[in-house]
């Protein structure tokens, strides 16, 4: 079972209960993926294209939610334009944003699998339709890669920059050979790369500094509290953003202290393909 390597226990619990689902529209529309930033947002599901195409139930289900105008009754906003939403077993809902639905009188309560709810949005629409699942009982968003099968993958994540920041000064890893005692923000741009698209997330981001892991995320679900959005397998998270102002992937801000600092990164993908990249700087 490589794709789940390393995946925590009540996440595969989770999947292993469900049963198998399907893609909404092909695998080749996907444009942005879970834990990507195409708003300036945290992405809870996938955005794609698939230029005025079919959108198809994933799985068997009831109907729970259908609202194919900007706002409801009592100006409530709909995401996007409109808001489709299909309850299926284990309390997980399927939920499909920005679709020029199909008329409510052309679905029934019961849907099935592969049923038509809608199509996409044109290709020159200004906002991408969007896919989510949302458990109700964990009360979070889960990464929809990790429930829908996926093509062979043997490549491993790219880490594009990585850089430590302190209020306006910015200094990339790489040139980080002297630098002065004090805190730094862990900055990364890393995706995925996958066939399916070219903005997608690694599914797990660990950084050790002198040998002590100060940061994991897992992006196997999201949960959204008081606080902000928290990682349900992240408890180093820390209330961090998450994502820097100029949209990199905030990793905490941390001490690094006189003498020589070793700092390691590990990304990984659902396949479990692995990037590794180690720096040493000299703080004085």
């Amino acid at each position: 079972m490589k794709k789940f390597a390393g995946l925590g226990l009540a996440i595969l619990i989770f999947i292993a209960a469900v049963h198998a689902y399907r893609w909404p529209v092909p695998e080749a529309a996907v444009r942005s993926g879970f834990a990507t930033h195409p708003r300036q947002s945290f992405l809870r599901g996938l955005e794609y294209d698939n230029q005025g195409g079919r959108v198809q139930a994933v799985a068997d289900g009831e109907l729970l939610f259908y609202g194919n105008a900007t706002a409801l009754p009592g100006g409530f906003p709909v995401p996007d334009g409109s808001l489709l939403v299909v309850a299926h077993r284990q309390e997980l809902l399927s939920v499909y944003t920005g679709l020029q639905l199909t008329p409510l009188e052309g679905l029934d309560a019961v849907i099935f699998e592969g049923d038509e709810l809608g199509t996409g949005e044109p290709s020159s629409a200004t906002v991408l339709p969007g896919f989510f699942f949302y458990d109700r009982q964990a009360a979070q968003y889960v990464n929809p890669l990790a429930l829908l099968p996926l093509p062979a993958d043997n490549r491993p994540p790219q880490l594009r920059s990585i850089q430590l920041r302190s209020g306006s000064l910015t200094i990339p890893v790489e040139q980080a050979r002297n630098i002065a005692q004090g805190s730094y923000a862990v900055l990364i741009e890393a995706v995925d790369a996958s066939p399916l698209a070219a903005n997608l997330a690694p599914f797990s981001i660990q950084l050790l500094i002198n040998g002590n892991e100060v940061q994991r995320y897992q992006y196997d679900a999201v949960r959204v509290t008081a606080a902000g959005l928290e990682l349900a397998s992240s408890p180093n998270q820390q209330n961090s953003p998450l994502f820097s102002a100029d949209g990199r992937i905030d990793l905490g801000t941390y001490l690094l202290a006189s003498g020589t600092n070793v700092i390691n990164l590990v990304l990984r993908d659902f396949n479990n393909n692995r990037l590794e990249r180690s720096w040493t700087i000299t703080v004085q």
